[in-house]
């Protein structure tokens, strides 16, 4: 008996602790956008925003002289009324996973923050209307599964610090017509640009990087490799037409 009573106690006392966490948890709202504290209160996670809102959106770089450093997992998911660019501030370090996704309204350009590291899986994943170049940052050294998966991007600027490229990352991509993969890229995902109109490939990694499965993307597409590049014969590489000519 005394040991059901102590059990019952301790789940109590699990109870009034958790509850008394989430009664500390403190939510900001600004517009449409609510925003939680997180690593003791140092810093600012944007948390969700309103479905139904619909319009242009600003991303505070910090709230109450606190900065925004995160913006969670399907923050914006389905936030098919939001319009225009998409200006993500400096302060932000970390996207969650399906951050934008299906944000189909968005128009125009994205503009990164500058210290970002990843983009995460999914994270613009059919957002059919992004426009234009897209630049990745050249603080980014992995972009995630699907992340731009169904945009409109008509051209990729990759910077030299990438080193992987995920599954589907750009699959759908119809209108991504020339690519060129940095020297340091080491990983190129399943699929990663099937249905894209790709008819200039460049790679400037001097070892080939491990290639997910091509087949049905590779077509005997042309890249070009430099004449001093080595593994470009063996693999999922050998679905593509290698030159040597860079």
């Amino acid at each position: 008996m005394k040991t059901k009573v102590k059990i019952l106690l301790f789940s109590y006392l699990i109870f009034d602790i958790l509850s008394s966490c989430s009664l500390l948890t403190e939510y900001v709202t600004i517009g449409p956008l609510t925003y939680t504290k997180i690593n003791d209160g140092t810093e600012f996670k944007l948390y969700y925003c309103d479905r139904n809102y619909s319009g242009e959106i600003n991303i505070a770089s910090e709230v109450d002289g606190i900065p925004v450093t995160t913006i969670g997992d399907a923050a914006f998911s389905e936030c098919t009324g939001l319009t225009g660019n998409l200006i993500i501030p400096d302060s932000i370090t970390s996207i969650g996973k399906g951050a934008f996704y299906q944000c189909s309204g968005f128009t125009g350009s994205i503009t990164f923050p500058s210290n970002i590291k990843s983009i995460g899986d999914c994270v613009f994943y059919k957002c059919y209307n992004l426009t234009g170049d897209l630049i990745i940052p050249k603080s980014v050294i992995s972009i995630g599964n699907s992340a731009f998966e169904s945009t409109r991007f008509t051209g990729i600027d990759f910077p030299s610090s990438l080193i992987t490229i995920g599954d589907f990352a750009f699959r759908r991509c119809w209108y991504i017509d020339s690519i060129t993969f940095p020297p340091n890229i080491s990983y190129i995902g399943v699929e990663a640009f099937l249905y894209t109109s790709l008819d200039q490939i460049y790679c400037e990694a001097l070892i080939a990087p491990e290639l997910g499965d091509a087949d049905q993307w590779a077509r005997a597409r042309p890249v070009h490799v430099y004449q001093t590049a080595i593994g470009y014969d063996q693999g999922n590489w050998i679905y593509f037409n290698i030159i040597a000519d860079l």
